[in-house]
């Protein structure tokens, strides 16, 4: 038998109401937790007009008005204080879920005691985009992963963690797609509101620094439409490499300063040439040197954006 607790759906939503309509939309349609379930939407400053009575009805769902726009990770921060589960869920305002995701989160948490953070699977919603296909190769590359078992095994090495057999594990969370016991995250500190990109690494960081082990759910799947401007995929990923190496470089002082100075380097010349882990990219026949140009486009943004970091950052001086 299941243990009945609360589950807490937090969306950040931040001007896209037709996505939000058509997320609120597919939770409607889902079966639900044999226990109660409630859903938050933070309007991130987006100015979010009322939801209609029949985009809600069924459902408990409370919204949040954001002041001003301080990025998804602070107002999914602002979600889980309003919320009051036992269980965190989170998704982004333009995910499908599927029939099963709520049971899934549910189900797992149930079936692992031992396990406090769960990762599902993404798919494309619509995947007609040459940027949509790109993008979902990352997807697709953690899915085989995280499914294979030696990966596993090397990260419970690596990280020194204990985990029953058989458990499909990552070592990333997705602010999209995973789930948390409220318990855990209060132990980790909370969501990552330092900074406002690349809080999903942070994160999942600080969960394995912390001794948590990430599961990996495979019927936990949400289908998500990938952006396809390429003005933002350059720019995403430009403060997503500039804010993780300013967190970084926070944490480090001397030698360890200079690794990460080893590494950029090491990347410029490496980048071109790792393009061999996304194999779906390099097996296409139509959209091979597309499909490679969008990886470098993404790759050498992000390696950019640490560059600027380095340049940029000062170490605060302790007072005199």
């Amino acid at each position: 038998m299941i243990e009945q607790q609360r589950i807490s759906i937090i969306i950040a939503t931040y001007r896209r109401p037709r996505q939000l309509e058509r997320c609120l939309c597919s939770l409607r349609a889902a079966d639900r937790p044999t226990g109660d379930m409630e859903i938050i939407v933070v309007d991130d400053g987006g100015g979010l007009a009322a939801l209609s009575p029949g985009l809600s009805e069924g459902l408990s769902v409370s919204v949040i008005q954001m002041a001003e726009n301080v990025g998804q990770s602070r107002a999914q921060s602002a979600g889980v204080e309003a919320s009051c589960g036992d269980l965190l869920a989170f998704l982004d305002d333009d995910a499908v879920v599927d029939r099963g995701w709520i049971r899934a989160i549910e189900g797992y948490f149930a079936a692992h005691p031992m396990i406090n953070v769960v990762l599902g699977k993404v798919l494309p919603l619509d995947s007609r985009h040459l940027l949509a296909r790109t993008k979902q190769q990352v997807y697709d590359r953690r899915h085989r992963l995280y499914t294979d078992h030696e990966f596993g095994a090397s990260l419970l090495k690596q990280h020194h963690l204990t985990c029953a057999a058989g458990i499909h594990i990552a070592d990333h969370v997705s602010g999209g797609n995973f789930a948390i016991r409220r318990s855990a995250l209060k132990r980790a500190g909370g969501l990552v509101v330092e900074v406002r990109k690349g809080c999903d690494k942070i994160f999942s960081q600080r969960l394995l620094s912390a001794g948590e082990v990430i599961g990996y759910e495979q019927a936990m799947v949400i289908r998500h439409e990938h952006d396809t401007s390429y003005m933002r995929l350059f720019t995403n990923s430009y403060y997503e490499g500039h804010d993780l190496y300013i967190v970084l470089l926070r944490q480090q002082t001397g030698g360890k300063r200079f690794r990460l100075i080893s590494r950029i380097v090491a990347d410029t010349f490496r980048i071109p040439f790792s393009i061999g882990q996304f194999r779906e990219i390099l097996n296409a026949t139509r959209w091979r040197v597309q499909g490679y140009l969008v990886f470098l486009i993404i790759s050498y943004a992000r390696l950019m954006g640490r560059m600027t970091a380095l340049a940029d950052f000062a170490p605060e001086r302790e007072p005199e």
